[in-house]
């Protein structure tokens, strides 16, 4: 059944090189904030499917609060997928920057 429900999830691979999805359903939560309602699944399906994914630094919020971006690429891409999020991370600069303290 798993492999059913993953069969669409596959088929995108036929004409796409890279998925490029948010990591969270909101920006990062302030520290000490329950996350669990905010996280969203959008890490799940490459688990099941075995692909490879990386989260980058995409930019922050007007609050300062980091938010990232998840890159997913086909079975065995796992080179492209490190180089495309090197240069991005390179680009955006974003990995440069800190989130405020909490007060």
């Amino acid at each position: 059944r798993v492999a059913n429900a993953m069969a669409p999830v596959q088929d995108l691979w036929n004409d796409h090189d890279i998925l490029i999805t948010p990591v969270t359903l909101e920006p990062a939560w302030t520290l000490g904030q329950d996350p669990a309602i905010k996280t969203g699944m959008f890490a799940a399906p490459f688990s099941f499917t075995g692909q490879p994914a990386i989260v980058i630094p995409a930019g922050w919020t007007d609050d300062g609060r980091p938010v990232g971006v998840q890159l997913v690429g086909r079975h065995g891409d796992d080179e492209l997928l490190l180089h495309l999020a090197g240069q991005l991370q390179h680009q955006t600069k974003a990995h440069h920057q800190h989130p405020p303290q909490p007060a």
